[in-house]
């Protein structure tokens, strides 16, 4: 399986941050934040 470009990810949620609604905005950053400090799983699961 193909993992995810974290650093692809990250560029993309950037770009989507800059906005002019201010709520948005702090959604995307937060989600840069948590990816940045490393709180979510960068494998997938089998299930």
């Amino acid at each position: 399986m193909m993992g995810v470009d974290k650093a692809a990810l990250l560029a993309w949620l950037g770009r989507k941050a800059v906005t002019e609604n201010a709520l948005i905005g702090a959604v995307y950053d937060g989600l840069i934040s948590r990816i940045k400090r490393g709180e979510f799983d960068e494998e997938e699961v089998e299930r």
